[in-house]
């Protein structure tokens, strides 16, 4: 039992380190992106727009497994708001891989899927539709813990 509250601790810390220093990252990096650019002032400002909602999305997706993390340590984890966690962040990671297949949009670097002039479909964004599916299941499963923990408590 001890080993579980080690890693439990482990994960709160490390998601905590993870959520602070992405904060900084994003803040510096948007405001950096101006100083000294030569690129036209739209694409700077669709860039950061890019950046903030990646960053904000990236930041979400930590704060929610905090949540989750918190409710395993509480010996509760089949809640309904972990079911809505699991679906929020499978959405999450669906925009990091339409952000992040926007931004490649006009790059030919990289294992293409799809290649054809004037649009690209890079192979890592299928990295984002498992885990994005992944997440998807894993509250589908919560949801069906919570339905059968349901009728046991009825039958108790």
């Amino acid at each position: 039992m001890k080993n579980k509250k080690n890693i439990t601790k482990v994960l709160k810390i490390s998601i905590d380190i993870s959520f602070w220093l992405m904060l900084v990252l994003i803040l510096l990096l948007s405001a950096e992106s101006y100083k000294g650019s030569n690129e036209a002032e739209s694409v700077l400002v669709f860039y950061t727009i890019l950046r903030l909602i990646l960053g904000g999305a990236v930041l979400y997706v930590l704060y929610s497994l905090k949540k989750i993390i918190l409710t395993i340590e509480d010996k509760k984890p089949f809640d309904c708001k972990n079911i809505k966690r699991f679906n929020n962040i499978a959405k999450s990671i669906f925009l990091f891989g339409l952000i992040q297949s926007i931004s490649k949009l006009p790059s030919q670097k990289g294992f293409l899927l799809i290649g054809i002039p004037n649009f690209n479909i890079h192979a890592d964004i299928l990295i984002y539709i498992i885990l994005g599916c992944l997440a998807l299941v894993l509250g589908q499963v919560f949801k069906l813990a919570i339905e059968i923990k349901d009728e046991n408590d009825l039958t108790i």
